[in-house]
């Protein structure tokens, strides 16, 4: 068993053969899928912040810039 929470170290084990598992897409999209009909279950990623109300502009300013680079990821909805 391998654990890591490295996306290339991840990746470098599946691609060399050493293990299957899943990745995400993006990381391996040019490849084969060997379990094509296998899906792993999409999962919920949140920002949390304490308050909208007192929201420190540079808070604001990151999740302005979050939330939008993270619906352009293959794979991710709003």
């Amino acid at each position: 068993m391998i654990r890591t929470n490295n996306a290339n170290v991840i990746e470098d084990t599946l691609l060399d053969g050493r293990a299957p598992g899943p990745v995400q897409q993006l990381l391996v999209a040019d490849h084969v899928r060997i379990l094509p009909r296998y899906d792993v279950k999409s999962t919920d990623a949140f920002i949390a912040f304490p308050s909208v109300r007192y929201m420190r502009p540079a808070v604001r300013a990151f999740s302005d810039f979050l939330v939008p680079a993270l619906q352009r990821l293959d794979g991710m909805t709003a």
